[in-house]
């Protein structure tokens, strides 16, 4: 699958994260999922939370992220929700 755009600042983000493998994160925009494809790639035992207001939106990166299973859960919630969205 090509991704329809390319993240911003993505090496960027991951230095200032420094994603622990055992770690759980949370994406609270996760458009076409290129941050969330890059995270969940450092994750053994961790968790990601990736969160998108648009349906399209969350069936590309659906798609993108399938091959970490269970690592990344996908939500449809507006990122102010964000404390809802994490239960």
């Amino acid at each position: 699958m090509v991704a329809p755009h390319t993240p911003v600042l993505l090496e960027e983000v991951l230095e200032w994260l420094r994603v622990k493998p055992d770690g759980t994160y949370i994406d609270a925009t996760l458009g076409a999922g290129g941050h969330s494809e890059a995270i969940a790639k450092r994750l053994i035992s961790g968790r990601l939370i990736s969160l998108d207001r648009d349906a399209q939106a969350l069936e590309l990166a659906r798609e993108r992220l399938r091959v970490f299973g269970g690592k990344a859960t996908l939500v449809q919630s507006a990122f102010s929700r964000i404390a809802d969205s994490v239960r």
